[in-house]
């Protein structure tokens, strides 16, 4: 066959890129291989690498992110539930309506009393009504500044009592006696219900008690927050600071809850007596 000339020249040229491409390859591998030695280059490595690393904690951080959110957003409407399956039981049930009972003999028992979140306090609620705990119902405060009306008040300060409405720290028919008159009542934090807005009171609003023979009429003289619930007693004695300090060369009432969720606090509302409007007999 033939010698073609001008058929060989492109396979020439082909050959010879070719040859050209694969030394520019091995070039480049030297050269990379050079880099990577040395101390760029291996600063450079280390760099892609954390690079790598960092991607994979981020997307690790998001996703850790979006099930907590989750789960949270699922806490808080629950906690939205209970606490307006509480609110409206107060409005539904004879609570509000019941007989108010001025022999009620139930018993203050604070080492029971402890935090609650609404859901828990919702299915106490319920327990104390199967216990029969709404028949120590000893009257009901009206407190029109912070819209709490026919809120009822129970004797004896304990769990059950407290998951029904408020109740009295002191023996009963203390009403009627001089002294401090004191009602504790839970805050349902951040939901406001119960005694939750309590510190939101001011000097002078007026809050009424009825215990179905008359109407006490008191007038706020103090509101205090952040107040240590354990300063209570200083050799044996109530102090003046102390929510339990009983004065009993004047009649006043007490109001208190916690101060938020962490219940390390208190907000103490102190009420001066003003006067008493007898009721009709019914």
């Amino acid at each position: 066959m033939a010698f073609n000339y001008f058929a060989a020249v492109p396979l020439r040229k082909a050959a010879n890129m070719r040859k050209d491409h694969l030394q520019e390859i091995l070039i480049n591998q030297s050269h990379k291989r050079h880099f990577q030695k040395s101390l760029v280059g291996r600063a450079f490595q280390w760099y892609q690498q954390q690079t790598k690393l960092l991607k994979v904690a981020m997307i690790a951080i998001v996703a850790v992110v979006v099930v907590f959110s989750g789960l949270y957003a699922t806490y808080k409407v629950q906690q939205n539930i209970a606490v307006n399956q509480l609110a409206s039981a107060f409005k539904t049930e004879k609570l509000a309506k019941q007989k108010i009972n001025p022999n009620a003999n139930g018993k203050t028992d604070t080492k029971a009393v402890k935090l609650l979140t609404p859901p828990e306090l919702a299915s106490l609620h319920q327990r104390a009504i199967q216990l029969g705990y709404q028949k120590d119902l000893i009257g009901k405060l009206d407190v029109p500044a912070i819209h709490l009306k026919n809120f009822p008040v129970y004797q004896g300060m304990n769990q059950y009592t407290l998951a029904l409405g408020a109740a009295t720290y002191y023996p009963k028919n203390q009403i009627y006696e001089k002294g401090n008159f004191i009602i504790a009542g839970h805050n349902t934090t951040p939901e406001p219900f119960m005694f939750t807005n309590l510190g939101k009171l001011k000097l002078n609003n007026q809050i009424q008690f009825d215990d179905g023979v008359g109407i006490y009429h008191y007038k706020v003289s103090s509101v205090r927050h952040n107040v240590n619930p354990y300063q209570t007693t200083y050799d044996g004695k109530p102090i003046i600071s102390s929510i339990f300090y009983n004065n009993r060369s004047k009649r006043y009432l007490t109001l208190f809850t916690c101060e938020d969720a962490s219940g390390a606090t208190r907000t103490v509302v102190t009420a001066d007596f003003e006067r008493i409007d007898f009721l009709k007999r019914r």
